[in-house]
């Protein structure tokens, strides 16, 4: 099936609007309630909170994984919640999300059939048709060997490089990761974070254009370099920052925690 040529990538990308969210690691009576966030083209967003805030919640109401008990999610200018089947198939396409436990492989798919399902489906197409730009997109993240691989030979860091692959090849223009570098040493925190700028910028090498990222993570202090904006869970709110400097000048409790000002684990 093709997109839906009437969705238009319009500003906002993502909204939400009076949001409630049910977020399973916090109480009933804990949950964020009038959640409101706009996430726009040429962005880079980092969302941060301690454990258990219910960053994970957030990034799967804001990519149309998790229903809202109450409010409103917007997707690329259309009502998610109360379009169509079709319209919301064809918005799924352009997001990518890579979960806390980074593994959504089909077990009995290769690498490759993996990564390039979502096209073979939509498109009706086997495989070997997107095998050229597949193989330039694993030569990009240094794994071409790994292309006929089942998912139980890969390490829990290359499932989530494959998850990567899959959004550079199907070119997705709003990209979530959540708990970015949990599981992972510092070199392949390193490389990933490398890997999603080059998303955010967009990958001349693969005619890729720029993605909107956004990464949940508790490591907020080794992110100030990496987001254009910031969001923050707090105890009962979620705050919003344009740039480093203004989150760091901030006075929220929370915010100065996850800055190292007596920050909890």
């Amino acid at each position: 099936m093709e997109p839906d040529p009437t969705i238009q990538a319009k500003e906002p990308l993502m909204c939400l609007k009076e949001a409630e969210l049910a977020c399973s690691s916090r109480a009933p009576a804990d949950r964020l309630s009038s959640v409101r966030w706009e996430v726009r083209e040429g962005e880079c967003w980092v969302v941060s909170g301690l454990h258990a805030s219910g960053k994970t919640g957030l990034l799967k109401a804001s990519a149309g994984l998790l229903p809202l008990p109450e409010g409103r999610l917007s997707l690329f200018g259309v009502d998610y919640w109360g379009t169509t089947e079709e319209k919301m198939c064809a918005i799924r396409r352009k997001i990518g999300f890579v979960f806390e436990d980074g593994d959504r492989l089909i077990p009995r798919l290769t690498l490759a059939e993996n990564i390039a399902l979502p096209l073979c489906y939509h498109e009706n197409k086997d495989v070997s048709h997107f095998l050229e730009p597949l193989k330039a997109v694993l030569e990009y993240l240094r794994i071409p060997s790994l292309i006929n691989f089942l998912p139980t030979q890969l390490t829990f860091y290359q499932k989530q490089l494959a998850v990567l692959a899959q959004a550079i090849l199907i070119k997705s223009q709003l990209f979530f990761w959540d708990n970015f570098g949990e599981g992972l040493d510092v070199i392949q925190r390193f490389w990933l974070k490398r890997m999603l700028k080059s998303l955010s910028t967009g990958i001349e090498s693969l005619h890729s254009t720029p993605a909107v990222v956004v990464v949940a993570t508790q490591d907020l202090e080794n992110f100030l370099d990496f987001g254009t904006h910031f969001g923050v869970i707090t105890e009962n709110d979620f705050l919003v920052f344009r740039g480093a400097e203004s989150l760091k000048s901030s006075e929220n409790p929370t915010v100065k925690k996850l800055l190292g000002d007596g920050s909890e684990n």
